[in-house]
């Protein structure tokens, strides 16, 4: 799902970085190369197996690697990072969202998958609002997986509490939607809900809280639908 993705700075950038004036087009000037295109080039060799270029040593790319996440840190750190990340997709999440709640209540019309490919440089602002982000360039090949669980757990047994509303406002023994989010492989403990159950966590979040937890930090737009296959063929679409 993620493919790799270098951020290059602009000619006018590296113009200014090495002390020639913005505006001037001059063919001799020398063009500083990039931290993040050099880790996003070597990185990936390692990757795939492919050996380093003659006079390129591991620790080079370890350097290259640390600044990268010197530079997500200052992007995507704190409230202003949350801001950037709702403006880079927000649209994305909006629809995650949609299809989250439209299948939570039965609306989804049997849609049961949607499977999305996006670039290393989208995983990261979505991780970012999920609040699951640890500042690490994606490996290649990254998936993000967001699943939707029925469950009908009991709650409050063994604790005088039969019948009791559990944190995301069930009662005991009722069906309730669950969302578990899985980064490669990894389960996400999201701050979101107010379970307060750190073993539950790996069973994720109330529907609902992350919901309208992620609807807080975005934009008020419509999100995209999406049509099935088989509607869009009918529609002569695909």
């Amino acid at each position: 799902l993620a493919a790799a993705g270098a951020v290059p700075h602009s000619d006018a950038d590296r113009r200014a970085a090495s002390g020639a004036p913005v505006g001037e087009a001059n063919a001799s000037t020398h063009k500083l190369l990039s931290p993040t295109a050099l880790w996003d080039s070597l990185s990936r060799r390692r990757d795939h197996g492919v050996p380093l270029p003659r006079g390129v040593s591991d620790a080079c790319v370890d350097a290259a690697g640390q600044h990268v996440e010197a530079k997500l840190r200052a992007q995507y750190g704190g409230a202003e990072g949350e801001a950037m990340a709702a403006i880079t997709v927000g649209r994305l999440v909006l629809t995650l969202v949609d299809e989250l709640a439209r299948a939570a209540a039965g609306e989804d019309g049997g849609h049961r998958v949607s499977v999305w490919a996006a670039h290393d440089t989208t995983l990261i602002p979505l991780l970012v609002l999920l609040g699951a982000y640890d500042f690490v360039w994606p490996p290649i090949a990254s998936e993000v997986r967001v699943e939707l669980w029925e469950t009908g757990a009991e709650r409050g047994s063994g604790a005088g509490a039969e019948g009791a509303a559990g944190a995301d406002g069930a009662a005991a023994g009722e069906t309730t939607h669950r969302v578990r989010v899985v980064y490669n492989d990894e389960v996400l403990r999201l701050p979101y809900g107010a379970d307060g159950d750190a073993s539950a966590a790996d069973w994720g979040c109330c529907v609902h809280a992350l919901c309208e937890g992620l609807r807080a930090k975005l934009p008020a737009e419509e999100p995209a639908r999406f049509d099935a296959p088989e509607a869009a063929l009918s529609r002569g679409r695909l």
